[in-house]
C-alpha cells in the first residue's frame, strides 16, 4: 500500500508542476484505468519493476494533463461528483456530531450536579440555570443573542418543569435524566411553535417550512430546466453522429462521441439531483400538511380554556417539535446537496465543443425517439468489420443463450432495470463506445439480466453471441475508462460495487502485484 501511495503522490506532484491540481482519488482512479487499458504492459501476474512504475506514472500524468479532452473531463467529473457526494454525507455527519457533543457536555453537567443535605438553594438554582442553558442550546440560540426567545424558553420551562421538581429529578439515573431533558426540550419547543402559530410568541424561530419549500423549489427548477437543455443537446449529438455514419467516410466521429458521453454523464448526475430535489419538495409538502393538521388539532384541544391536562397536551407539543426537527433535517440535506450541485456545475463547460450549428441543419429527429424504428430497419448502417471483430473476442464459453423478449415478458421487462444504464451494447461495441439509448421494443434477457437495443439488427447480433458482446463491452470500457462508471461496470472490472454513492474511491486491485521494492524514485 505504501508503494501505491507513492505512485499516486508522484502523479499528483507531476501534475502540480504543470499547475494542474489533482486529488488523491482522481490520481488513483486514473492510474487504475491506465493499468486496465494497458494490460499487456502491466500484467497482473507480474511484479512491476521500477521501469514499469515510471511508465505508469508517465502515462497517468499524460492522461490527466490532456487539454480540451472530453474523455479526461468526463473522468474528472465522475470522480469529482463522487467525492462531492461523500463530502455531502460527511458534512451532515460532522454537523450532527458537533451538535450532539455540545449537548452531551451540558447533559453530563446537569446529570453530575450534586445537592447538599437539606435545602441547597444555591445548587438548585445553578442546576436550573444549567437546564435553561441546555434548552437554549437545543433551540439553536447563542446565549444572550436573543433575549425575547430566551424569555419565552424560561416561561415555558417554568410552566412545564417548575423548580419544585428538581430534587426528584436529581434522584434519577443518568440515562433517565438525559431522556427527560430531551423530552423537556421538545415540549418547550412545541409550546413556542404553538404560540407562534396563534400569534402569541415564537420569537427567534425561523420559518423552516417556508425556507425549506423555497429552497427545494429553487433547486428543482434549476436542475429541471438545465436537464431539459442537456438532454436536447444529447439528442442533437446523437442525430449528427448517426448522420455521419449514414453518409459514410473514412473516420468515425470519435470526438463527437466523446463529447456525447460527457454530456450524458452530466445529464445523468443532473437527473439524480433533480430526483432528490423533487423528493425533498414532496416530503416538505407532506410535513407541512402534517404540521398544519397537528396545529389545528391542538388549537381545537386548547380552545379558550386556561388549562388542559398535561397528559393530553404534552404529547402534542412533542409531536410538533419532532415535525419541526424533520424540517430542519430536510433543510440541512438540501443545503448539502446544493453544494453538490455547485460542484457538478464546475464540469459544465470544461472543453470546447466541436458540434457546429451547421451540423444541426436538416436533422431528422428520430434517433432519440424510442420505438420509432420499424422492425428490421437498422438505426445505423451495418459495420461488417466491427461485427467480424466481435467474433474474435476472447470470451469465456458458457451454455447460456440470450432470449428475445416479447408479449407479456416484454411488458414485464419494462419494469426491470436495463443493463448498461439502458444503452445498447451493440452500438457501444461496434461504434467505439457510442452511447445510444435502447428502444423499449427490442429487449433480450441473458443470464437473468435484461439488455436493450436500438434496433432489431442489433438485437439479433447480440442474441447470436451474447457472451462475446458482453466481454466486448468490458474491453471497450478498458479502452475508455469513463465508460466504467457510466455503464456501472465497476464490479465486473473489480473496481468496487456498482450502485449509488461513491464508487471511484481508490482500491489496491490494479497494483496487487506491485513489488514492495519498487518506486524508489517516488518522493
Amino acid at each position: 500500500m505504501d508503494a501505491i501511495r507513492r505512485i499516486v503522490q508522484e502523479i499528483i506532484f507531476m501534475c502540480r508542476v504543470q499547475n494542474v491540481t489533482v486529488s488523491d482519488t482522481l490520481g488513483a482512479f486514473v492510474a487504475r484505468a491506465v493499468v486496465l487499458e494497458n494490460a499487456e504492459a502491466f500484467p497482473l501476474d507480474k511484479e512491476l519493476d521500477e521501469n514499469d512504475v515510471q511508465e505508469l506514472i508517465r502515462l497517468s500524468t499524460e492522461k490527466l494533463l490532456e487539454k480540451n479532452s472530453p474523455s479526461a473531463e468526463t473522468v474528472k467529473m465522475q470522480v469529482g461528483f463522487d467525492v462531492a457526494r461523500v463530502q455531502e454525507t460527511e458534512e451532515l455527519e460532522r454537523a450532527r456530531s458537533k451538535r450532539e457533543q455540545r449537548e452531551a457536555v451540558l447533559v453530563n453537567e446537569i446529570s453530575n450536579a450534586k445537592l447538599k443535605v437539606g435545602n441547597d438553594t444555591e445548587a438548585l438554582t445553578s442546576l436550573y440555570r444549567k437546564i435553561f442553558n441546555f434548552l437554549v442550546v437545543r433551540a439553536g440560540i447563542e446565549s444572550g443573542a436573543d433575549r425575547p426567545a430566551e424569555r419565552e424558553i424560561a416561561a415555558a420551562l417554568e410552566s412545564v418543569f417548575p423548580r419544585i421538581g428538581l430534587k426528584a429529578f436529581t434522584a434519577l439515573s443518568h440515562d433517565d435524566k438525559a431522556a427527560q431533558l430531551m423530552e423537556l426540550s421538545n415540549i418547550v419547543l412545541g409550546i413556542r411553535l404553538f404560540n407562534r402559530h396563534i400569534g402569541k410568541g415564537g420569537a427567534g424561530i425561523t420559518d423552516l417550512p417556508t425556507t425549506t419549500a423555497e429552497l427545494s423549489s429553487k433547486l428543482m427548477n434549476q436542475t429541471s430546466e438545465e436537464l431539459v437543455s442537456v438532454e436536447e443537446l444529447c439528442s442533437q449529438y446523437s442525430e449528427v453522429i448517426a448522420q455521419k455514419y449514414r453518409r459514410g467516410g473514412d473516420e468515425a466521429p470519435v470526438r463527437l462521441q466523446h463529447e456525447l458521453t460527457n454530456r450524458r454523464q452530466y445529464a445523468n448526475y443532473l437527473k439524480q439531483l433533480d430526483g432528490a430535489f423533487k423528493q425533498a419538495s414532496s416530503h416538505t409538502e407532506q410535513l407541512t400538511r402534517l404540521l398544519l393538521t397537528e396545529m389545528e388539532s391542538l388549537k381545537d384541544l386548547v380552545g379558550s380554556r386556561t388549562s388542559v391536562p398535561k397528559e393530553q397536551v404534552y404529547p402534542r407539543f412533542d409531536s410538533l417539535a419532532k415535525l419541526w426537527q424533520s424540517f430542519d433535517e430536510e433543510l440541512s440535506l438540501l443545503k448539502a446537496r446544493k453544494a453538490t450541485l455547485a460542484a457538478l456545475k464546475e464540469y459544465k463547460d470544461t472543453y470546447t465543443p466541436s458540434l457546429r450549428p451547421e451540423d444541426l441543419v436538416g436533422l431528422r429527429s428520430r434517433v432519440q425517439v424510442m420505438g420509432d424504428v420499424e422492425a428490421g430497419e437498422p438505426l445505423l448502417p451495418p459495420d461488417d468489420g466491427a461485427a467480424a471483430a466481435v467474433a474474435q473476442v476472447d470470451a469465456r464459453a458458457d451454455n447460456n443463450e440470450a432470449q428475445v423478449l416479447s408479449g407479456e415478458e416484454l411488458r414485464e421487462a419494462h419494469q426491470s432495470r436495463i443493463e448498461l444504464e439502458g444503452f445498447c451494447p451493440v452500438t457501444i461495441v461496434q461504434r467505439d463506445g457510442l452511447l445510444l439509448p435502447a428502444s423499449t421494443v427490442f429487449l433480450a434477457r441473458y443470464k437473468g439480466l435484461v439488455y436493450g437495443f436500438v434496433d432489431e439488427p442489433s438485437l439479433n447480433a447480440f442474441v447470436e453471441q451474447p457472451a462475446k458482446y458482453v466481454q466486448a463491452v468490458l474491453n471497450a470500457a478498458k479502452r475508455a475508462p469513463e465508460l466504467i462508471h457510466m455503464l456501472r461496470l465497476q464490479a465486473l472490472l473489480r473496481l468496487g460495487e456498482p450502485g449509488p454513492g461513491p464508487t471511484l474511491l481508490p482500491t489496491p486491485y490494479p497494483f496487487s502485484r506491485l513489488s514492495s521494492s519498487t518506486c524508489s524514485g517516488c518522493r
